[in-house]
């Protein structure tokens, strides 16, 4: 897993790097009622793929953008290579490349934010770290002092699904936060910058590195279900969450 972990890191940067290059250079490909699509999504995770596929062959992969590849090998690689696209679109420099990688109980998350060159990352059972310094959530345990951030997400049933919870929460914390990069919300719980994130209709390439680094940094990761919608939830384990979340998620 180290091999993989050490690699994902260097396509992450390179990754960033080429986005980081071409911030001024947004090329819509598809302009969607509430995203937008860029030539630089698919770009950057030919990046990522290509070099996955010339080093690990067998390795299989779920990417936003090409889909699925079978795994021969047990490993599988879970990839956003663009998140907060609209947020890049736009010229607002909060967004990252996601990569996790798992295989049984073994798995890393890699989330890179290339604007500010911040590394987060971890390997399960080692902690999480942010470039070189070791990273935990907050300890906050009232809801009434807690920072929350949130998201909204691509479909009208979403967002309007999104709205319902976001009315459930925002008169119960201090503030409130809606930055557009759902990995980057799990990665600012983990360090501790925020409490809890909450967000309806995320997709496996959105929270899959991001929850690696929220569980090894002391935090919890807990997905909402119902027959209408999904809820993702992370936050320190100081808040007892569960009975709000499963009201508003309407378990």
């Amino acid at each position: 897993m180290e091999k993989r972990f050490e690699e994902g890191l260097l396509l992450a940067e390179k990754a960033g790097r080429f986005l980081r290059e071409n911030r001024n250079r947004p090329l819509v490909e598809k302009n969607l009622n509430y995203d937008v699509k860029l030539k630089q999504d698919r770009e950057s995770e030919d990046i990522i793929l290509k070099g996955i596929e010339n080093l690990f062959p067998g390795d299989g992969f779920l990417s936003e953008e090409r889909g699925g590849k079978k795994t021969l090998s047990g490993w599988v690689w879970i990839i956003d290579p663009l998140d907060g696209t609209v947020n890049y679109s736009s010229g607002i420099p909060h967004c990252c490349v996601s990569i996790a990688c798992k295989k049984g109980n073994r798995c890393f998350g890699i989330v890179y934010d290339f604007f500010r060159d911040e590394m987060f990352k971890a390997l399960k059972g080692k902690g999480a770290f942010l470039n070189g310094g070791r990273i935990r959530t907050s300890d906050t345990s009232d809801l009434k002092d807690a920072i929350m951030s949130f998201g909204l997400m691509k479909s009208r049933e979403e967002i309007t699904s999104g709205i319902d919870v976001f009315s459930g929460l925002a008169l119960k914390v201090k503030k409130v936060r809606i930055m557009g990069a759902a990995a980057l919300d799990l990665c600012y719980v983990a360090s501790g910058r925020t409490d809890f994130f909450v967000e309806t209709g995320l997709n496996a390439w959105d929270v899959a590195a991001g929850r690696i680094i929220v569980e090894e940094a002391g935090g919890e990761y807990r997905e909402f279900n119902s027959g209408h919608s999904s809820l993702f939830y992370a936050g320190n384990k100081s808040m007892d969450m569960e009975s709000l979340c499963t009201k508003l998620a309407g378990v």
